[in-house]
Order: structure tokens, then sequence, then C-alpha cells
């Protein structure tokens, strides 16, 4: 269930948290991703983008799942009772992890729209239509592992925005 709302935070237009999430970590967690403005700029180039999306969501699950980790090592050593400063000691690395999602999962967008404005294939040049996602995808993943191709597609990106 979690990685189907990372994914509705970055691909649904108007994404809304439920408040009766069963989780509190992961409402949390996305509470404070969909408020900062780093996530307003990245959601507004994966909305409606499936590979964007999958993208963006593999970067917040990610720190989701980091969070829960460091959660589950401070109830491994529990104080006992809860005090005031644990509230807004979660709340901080709520803030924390959601800042590091959104610029990891910002980093993935913009490499991805690169790649796709070097190839041809991003919106304004005919849309993503003109490649499958599986292909695009695939060819994405050769660009990323390749120095040689990421300078490339980087490069000519960088030059068609300026175009």
């Amino acid at each position: 269930m979690a990685a189907a709302d990372m994914y509705g935070a970055a691909f649904e237009l108007q994404p809304e948290l439920a408040e009766s999430c069963v989780d509190p970590v992961r409402h949390g967690f996305l509470t404070e991703l969909m408020d900062t403005p780093d996530y307003q700029s990245l959601h507004t180039n994966t909305q409606l983008d499936a590979l964007a999306s999958e993208m963006a969501a593999a970067a917040f699950g990610k720190q989701y799942v980091q969070l829960l980790v460091e959660q589950q090592e401070r109830e491994k050593q529990g104080d006992g009772e809860p005090s005031e400063g644990d509230k807004f000691r979660e709340d901080m690395r709520n803030i924390r992890a959601a800042s590091d999602a959104c610029q990891q999962a910002t980093e993935e967008v913009e490499s991805l729209n690169d790649m796709r404005s070097s190839l041809g294939i991003g919106s304004g040049e005919g849309g993503n239509g003109q490649m499958d996602s599986a292909k695009l995808a695939e060819t994405f993943k050769r660009v990323r592992n390749s120095e040689m191709l990421k300078q490339v597609c980087d490069r000519a990106g960088r030059y068609r925005r300026f175009l």
C-alpha cells in the first residue's frame, strides 16, 4: 500500500492524504513531503507521467523505508513514555526525510527529462507517446549506466532547452 501512496503522490493531478491512514509514520512522511515547495515543483514534472512518477515514487519509498528503519531502532532502544520533545524530533525527522526524497526524485526526473529531450521525445516534441514506457525505461537505464552516454544526453538536453 505504501508504494501505491508514493506513486499516487507523484502521478495524480491533485493528490490528497486520507486522514484515516493506518500508518502514522507514512502519513507524517507524506504530509511533510507534500507540503514542501520542492515537492510542488517536482510534481509539475511527474503528474500524469507514468515513468517520471515511478522514478519519483522509488526515491520517496527509499526515504520512507529509511525512516521506518530508524524508527524501529529507536523503539528497540525505547526509554518508556514519549515526551513532548519526541513529537518535535519526529516532525524534524519527517521533514529531513521528505527533503532528501524530493532532492533524490528531482535529480532522477531531471536526468530522465534531459535524456528525453536529447532523444527528441520530450513534451513539446510530439509528446512522450512516441516511445512506449518499457522501451523508454530501458533506454534510460542504459544511458544512466554509461558515463559517456549520460554526458552526451545531459549536454544535448541542456542545449535543446536553450533553443
